[in-house]
């Protein structure tokens, strides 16, 4: 078989389980019974944040009990048993601050190394060690919260001097991938879409040419204290 009937034929298997997969969750909300497992499970691991942002008022909810790692690895356990599992998002609050999270992400990479490990973050607890940490255990995605190249509209929103720390992380990140050769945790931008953004959105495209970034989510303004 050649390289090119090959890759056609991988094409059109993606298709076929694209559309099974459709089918069968549009069904699920139907019969109300899950006939397919979740593609990703996303783990809302603590509700603490160290930063006060002004399009966010997650940190005005009261304070709900960190997820207990036990319980988040049953959880894992359970989502994947049903099938269908491909991602694993860690998030919070800011998930770095959960004080088992390096080993609840080693955990997927052990058990469901098929699996992709990702941790959105607002990048200010990015230290060497964690940077470090979070590439031993294999992460595969870092999702970043990053709402403008531009830092004086930057921290206006998330705090004083956030952004620059968040770029001395990235050069310390991309440093150490290149030492290690090495291409994860690849590097992901979660944007906030606001009126104090709006304008430099292009200006992004820049930014994550200059730092290595593989894509940019952009995601509209959401009224979110409900979530807790």
């Amino acid at each position: 078989m050649s390289p090119y009937s090959l890759e056609h034929l991988n094409n059109q298997l993606d298709c076929f389980d694209s559309i099974k997969e459709d089918y069968l969750y549009n069904f699920s909300w139907i019969s109300n019974k899950p006939l397919i497992g979740p593609r990703t499970l996303q783990l809302i691991l603590t509700t603490k944040c160290n930063l006060r942002c002004a399009m966010c008022d997650a940190w005005k909810a009261p304070r709900l009990e960190e997820v207990d790692s036990f319980y988040a690895k049953k959880i894992i356990d359970d989502i994947y048993k049903m099938g269908n599992l491909k991602e694993v998002l860690f998030t919070g609050g800011e998930a770095l601050l959960h004080p088992d999270i390096f080993n609840l992400i080693k955990y997927v990479n052990d058990y469901y190394p098929n699996s992709c490990k990702i941790l959105n973050t607002n990048g200010l607890l990015l230290n060497k060690e964690n940077i470090n940490n979070l590439i031993n255990v294999k992460l595969d995605i870092l999702s970043l919260s990053i709402d403008s190249p531009v830092p004086e509209i930057h921290n206006s929103l998330r705090g004083p001097g956030v952004l620059e720390k968040v770029i001395e992380a990235l050069d310390y990140l991309n440093a150490e991938k290149k030492r290690r050769n090495i291409q994860y945790p690849q590097l992901v931008i979660c944007s906030v879409l606001m009126n104090q953004t709006l304008d430099t959105i292009y200006d992004m495209l820049d930014f994550c040419m200059k730092h290595n970034i593989v894509n940019i989510l952009i995601q509209p303004y959401v009224y979110n204290i409900d979530f807790v």
